[in-house]
Formats: structure tokens, C-alpha cells, sequence
């Protein structure tokens, strides 16, 4: 059997206890998945040609994407510590598991169920401290589109679609047909006296299009 087959399932086997304990499950192998209101936890094991690394995530549903975004999080060994990371190269796997198993328990699940739910991002996007320390990679944009939609699904219509209609304002900051896409994607977010009603069915259909794609239950 390959490093990576054999790492893969020891990790599965290690963390399926952990799983059920905390509402997770294995979306794939070296996926660990949730979701709360709309919104998914994710843990992902990066298992490399020898060792592994592991990162954290949050992400809406009710902003359609096709598949799992770590934009929203950061590697563990990075969040709320600075550790090297370095685990399953050498002979102390199931130390490096133990660890791992600590910190997910001790920094990752508490920060899930702060922050894993349409009014928690809310709070949390707004903090730009706080997200600059906590989360790596989460570009200008998602930010704002993450919290634009998360303002709409807690009900800050008026809000969420001013926010969004900014980052709309200016196409020559992003790739032509990548932006035309996006914008195509939330026109419908901005018919003219758009009620609460009408944002939550449209954030709704959102959310069964990420579903779809991405194969969450």
C-alpha cells in the first residue's frame, strides 16, 4: 500500500470518533464535514508524497460555489499557535495525530461555533483584525461577498446588497469573465425594492445550487 493510502486511512480510522462525537462527517476521506444554519465547518487533511498537513474552514453555503473553499480558514498548525506542522514524517505518527486531535478540539471546534453560522461570519468578517489573524488567503473580495450575502440571510437586506453593489462598482479590478460570472450569479439580489422574502428564497436556491455541486447532504 502507498504512503499517501495508508496515511489517508489512518487518518480516517483516527478521526471517526471525533466525527461522531462532534457532528462531523467524512465527506471524503480526508474531508471532515459539517454544517450549522446553512453553513459548513470543514476539515481538510492535505496528505502529502510523506507527511500531511492540516487546514480549517468555514463556509456558506448561500454563496454558490462548486466546490470546498478553504478561503475562510487557515492551516491549524497556524491558527491560534505557531507550531511547525510537520506531522507523519518520521516514526511519532500517532503523537503527531494526538496533536492534531488537541488542537482541533482545543482552537478549531470552539471557533466553528462562534463564527460557523450566518450571524457569527457576520461578526467575525467585520473584524478585519481578527480575520487578518486568523484566516490566510481570504482575498478582498470573498470577504466582502461573504459578509454581503451573510447580511442578507440575517435578514440586513438593505445592508448586504449596498455592501455588494460596492464591489460590483468597479470591473477593472478583476478578471473580465470571471467578474461577469459573479455578477451575473447576484443580479438577481438586486431588482429594485428586492423585499426579505424574495432575498431568502433567492439565498435559498444558493444554497441547494452549493449543495448540488459540492455533494453535501
Amino acid at each position: 500500500m502507498s504512503y499517501k493510502r495508508s496515511m489517508t486511512s489512518m487518518i480516517k480510522k483516527r478521526f471517526e470518533t471525533f466525527a461522531i462525537e462532534n457532528g462531523f462527517h467524512f465527506h471524503k476521506p480526508t474531508i471532515l464535514a459539517r454544517i450549522n444554519e446553512h453553513v459548513i465547518h470543514i476539515i481538510n487533511f492535505d496528505v502529502l508524497t510523506l507527511g500531511f498537513n492540516c487546514s480549517i474552514a468555514i463556509q456558506p453555503l448561500y454563496v454558490p460555489l462548486d466546490n470546498i473553499a478553504l478561503n475562510c480558514g487557515n492551516r491549524l498548525n497556524d491558527f491560534r499557535v505557531n507550531i511547525p506542522g510537520n506531522w507523519g514524517y518520521g516514526t511519532s505518527v500517532e503523537q503527531d495525530l494526538d496533536e492534531v486531535e488537541a488542537l482541533l478540539r482545543e482552537n478549531a471546534v470552539p471557533w466553528f461555533d462562534e463564527v460557523g453560522n450566518p450571524q457569527g461570519l457576520v461578526k467575525f468578517i467585520e473584524e478585519e483584525e481578527r480575520v487578518n489573524l486568523l484566516t490566510v488567503g481570504f482575498a478582498p473580495f470573498f470577504r466582502t461577498l461573504y459578509l454581503g450575502l451573510s447580511l442578507i440571510f440575517v435578514d440586513k437586506v438593505d445592508e448586504g446588497i449596498h455592501l455588494l453593489g460596492e464591489i460590483f462598482k468597479h470591473p477593472q479590478e478583476y478578471n473580465s469573465i470571471w467578474f461577469t460570472k459573479w455578477k451575473e450569479t447576484i443580479d438577481p439580489l438586486f431588482k429594485p425594492g428586492i423585499n426579505v422574502d424574495e432575498a431568502r428564497t433567492i439565498l435559498s436556491e444558493f444554497s441547494q445550487y452549493s449543495r448540488g455541486k459540492i455533494g453535501m447532504k
